[in-house]
Protein backbone atom coordinates (compact mmCIF):
# COMPACT_ATOMS: atom_id res chain seq x y z
CA UNK A 1 0.00 0.00 0.00
CA UNK A 2 1.59 3.30 -0.60
CA UNK A 3 1.47 6.31 1.24
CA UNK A 4 -0.96 8.20 -1.67
CA UNK A 5 -3.64 5.19 -1.16
CA UNK A 6 -3.19 5.52 2.90
CA UNK A 7 -3.82 9.09 2.89
CA UNK A 8 -7.08 8.28 0.77
CA UNK A 9 -8.43 5.64 3.50
CA UNK A 10 -7.46 7.96 6.47
CA UNK A 11 -9.40 11.51 4.85
CA UNK A 12 -11.89 9.38 3.00
CA UNK A 13 -13.10 6.61 5.75
CA UNK A 14 -11.07 6.85 9.37
CA UNK A 15 -11.13 10.45 9.92
CA UNK A 16 -14.89 11.50 8.74
CA UNK A 17 -16.22 8.43 10.90
CA UNK A 18 -14.08 8.54 14.24
CA UNK A 19 -13.03 12.37 14.66
CA UNK A 20 -16.48 13.18 16.19
CA UNK A 21 -16.17 10.59 18.36
CA UNK A 22 -12.50 11.92 19.30
CA UNK A 23 -14.08 15.25 19.41
CA UNK A 24 -16.47 14.64 22.20
CA UNK A 25 -13.10 13.18 24.18
CA UNK A 26 -12.45 16.73 24.85
CA UNK A 27 -15.71 17.43 26.68
CA UNK A 28 -15.20 14.32 28.73
CA UNK A 29 -11.58 16.13 30.15
CA UNK A 30 -13.54 19.61 30.79
CA UNK A 31 -15.24 20.29 34.20
CA UNK A 32 -18.86 20.32 33.23
CA UNK A 33 -21.55 20.51 35.71
CA UNK A 34 -22.46 17.31 37.29
CA UNK A 35 -25.61 17.59 35.13
CA UNK A 36 -24.39 17.40 31.97
CA UNK A 37 -23.89 13.45 31.41
CA UNK A 38 -21.49 13.12 28.20
CA UNK A 39 -21.82 9.89 26.41
CA UNK A 40 -19.90 9.03 23.39
CA UNK A 41 -22.90 6.94 22.07
CA UNK A 42 -25.13 10.22 22.29
CA UNK A 43 -22.95 10.81 19.16
CA UNK A 44 -24.63 7.75 16.96
CA UNK A 45 -27.77 5.42 18.69
CA UNK A 46 -29.44 7.57 16.39
CA UNK A 47 -28.03 6.72 12.94
CA UNK A 48 -25.79 9.42 12.72
CA UNK A 49 -22.57 7.39 11.35
CA UNK A 50 -25.17 7.14 7.98
CA UNK A 51 -24.83 11.20 7.28
CA UNK A 52 -21.31 10.14 7.10
CA UNK A 53 -21.92 7.50 4.73
CA UNK A 54 -24.36 9.37 2.59
CA UNK A 55 -21.27 12.01 1.97
CA UNK A 56 -18.89 9.15 1.21
CA UNK A 57 -20.98 7.70 -1.25
CA UNK A 58 -21.83 11.06 -3.20
CA UNK A 59 -17.91 12.12 -3.19
CA UNK A 60 -17.25 8.47 -4.12
CA UNK A 61 -19.75 8.48 -7.15
CA UNK A 62 -18.45 11.82 -7.87
CA UNK A 63 -14.76 10.44 -8.03
CA UNK A 64 -15.77 7.52 -10.20
CA UNK A 65 -17.80 9.42 -12.46
CA UNK A 66 -14.78 11.98 -13.37
CA UNK A 67 -11.97 9.41 -13.69
CA UNK A 68 -14.12 6.95 -15.48
CA UNK A 69 -15.79 9.51 -17.65
CA UNK A 70 -13.97 8.68 -20.74
CA UNK A 71 -14.05 4.77 -20.50
CA UNK A 72 -18.07 3.27 -20.62
CA UNK A 73 -16.61 -0.11 -20.51
CA UNK A 74 -15.52 0.49 -16.92
CA UNK A 75 -18.99 2.29 -16.20
CA UNK A 76 -20.88 -1.33 -17.15
CA UNK A 77 -18.41 -3.52 -15.52
CA UNK A 78 -18.58 -1.37 -11.86
CA UNK A 79 -22.40 -0.75 -12.65
CA UNK A 80 -23.12 -3.63 -9.63
CA UNK A 81 -20.83 -1.74 -7.25
CA UNK A 82 -22.53 1.53 -8.06
CA UNK A 83 -25.92 0.13 -7.81
CA UNK A 84 -25.27 -1.24 -4.77
CA UNK A 85 -23.19 2.07 -3.35
CA UNK A 86 -26.83 3.87 -4.61
CA UNK A 87 -28.65 1.54 -2.42
CA UNK A 88 -26.43 1.76 0.84
CA UNK A 89 -27.18 5.69 0.12
CA UNK A 90 -30.76 4.86 -0.04
CA UNK A 91 -30.84 3.11 3.25
CA UNK A 92 -28.35 5.85 4.56
CA UNK A 93 -30.79 8.60 4.00
CA UNK A 94 -33.98 6.85 5.39
CA UNK A 95 -32.03 6.17 8.38
CA UNK A 96 -30.13 8.99 9.32
CA UNK A 97 -33.33 10.84 8.49
CA UNK A 98 -35.43 8.45 11.01
CA UNK A 99 -32.81 8.86 13.44
CA UNK A 100 -33.28 12.73 13.98
CA UNK A 101 -36.98 12.44 14.19
CA UNK A 102 -37.13 9.25 16.42
CA UNK A 103 -34.79 9.84 19.13
CA UNK A 104 -33.78 6.22 21.13
CA UNK A 105 -33.89 6.63 24.69
CA UNK A 106 -30.63 5.64 26.80
CA UNK A 107 -30.66 2.07 27.81
CA UNK A 108 -30.60 1.57 31.29
CA UNK A 109 -27.68 -0.86 33.65
CA UNK A 110 -27.66 -3.55 33.53
CA UNK A 111 -28.22 -5.20 30.48
CA UNK A 112 -27.30 -8.19 28.52
CA UNK A 113 -25.28 -7.65 24.97
CA UNK A 114 -28.40 -9.49 22.94
CA UNK A 115 -30.76 -6.51 25.01
CA UNK A 116 -28.01 -3.99 24.00
CA UNK A 117 -28.01 -5.21 20.48
CA UNK A 118 -31.77 -4.75 20.13
CA UNK A 119 -32.46 -1.72 21.55
CA UNK A 120 -29.66 -0.25 20.14
CA UNK A 121 -30.87 -1.46 16.23
CA UNK A 122 -30.83 1.89 14.72
CA UNK A 123 -26.80 2.24 15.92
CA UNK A 124 -26.14 -1.52 14.70
CA UNK A 125 -27.99 -1.01 11.28
CA UNK A 126 -25.97 2.42 10.96
CA UNK A 127 -22.98 0.59 11.60
CA UNK A 128 -23.49 -2.16 8.97
CA UNK A 129 -24.41 0.34 6.41
CA UNK A 130 -21.55 2.73 6.81
CA UNK A 131 -19.00 -0.29 6.99
CA UNK A 132 -20.53 -1.81 3.70
CA UNK A 133 -20.27 2.13 2.20
CA UNK A 134 -16.51 2.36 3.53
CA UNK A 135 -16.12 -1.10 1.38
CA UNK A 136 -18.06 -0.22 -1.67
CA UNK A 137 -16.36 3.13 -1.94
CA UNK A 138 -12.76 1.01 -1.20
CA UNK A 139 -13.80 -0.88 -4.08
CA UNK A 140 -14.38 1.90 -6.57
CA UNK A 141 -11.53 3.43 -5.61
CA UNK A 142 -8.99 0.90 -5.53
CA UNK A 143 -9.95 -1.89 -7.78
CA UNK A 144 -11.47 -0.38 -10.62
Amino acid sequence: MTFEHLGWLIVNILLPFFLPILGLLSFKILPLPSAIEVRFIALIKDGQWCWTAIALSVSTVFEYLNTQRLSSSSFSRDSLFLFLLGLTTFLSVGLAAGGAVFNTPYLAKPYSLKQWLSHYKTLVTSIGISFLTAILACILHFVT
